[in-house]
């Protein structure tokens, strides 16, 4: 399973990539310039935003939108993670032997019985072209 689980990450770590930022409150109390200007961002720019979006807006926005988490100012979340970032590939067609190894496979595993399987051979492997 992966280690980078949203669930079990603490969005004051996460990278900035991946965190979200949302504004929840307003205070008068005295803060840093870069939070006290994310938070008027925030502010006036409901809903969501990427950090790291927003660093091109905002000067050192990660730094401030963790500090105005901390002060539950803000909300900061995860984004999720994609299950793949590769494409997904057409399923490659198996040669006559291959099929049938895999039938056998797939039977035995359907029946729910122990039944071995000794495969021998390297599996699709091209040959080497001579030049």
């Amino acid at each position: 399973m992966s280690e980078d689980v949203a669930e079990a990450r603490d969005p004051l770590r996460a990278c900035a990539a991946r965190l979200r930022v949302e504004f929840v409150s307003r205070t008068a109390d005295k803060m840093p310039k870069p939070a006290r200007e994310l938070l008027a961002y925030l502010e006036l720019h409901p809903g969501q935003h990427n950090v790291a979006a927003l660093e091109a807006v905002l000067p050192k926005a990660s730094p401030g939108a963790r500090a105005l988490a901390r002060r539950n100012l803000v909300k900061l979340s995860l984004e999720p993670v994609a299950a793949t970032l590769a494409p997904k590939k057409a399923r490659h067609a198996l040669n006559v032997h291959q099929q049938a190894a895999y039938d056998a496979i797939a039977e035995g595993i359907a029946s729910r019985s122990f039944k071995p399987f000794l495969l021998e051979g390297v599996t699709a492997r091209a040959k080497p072209k001579c030049t």
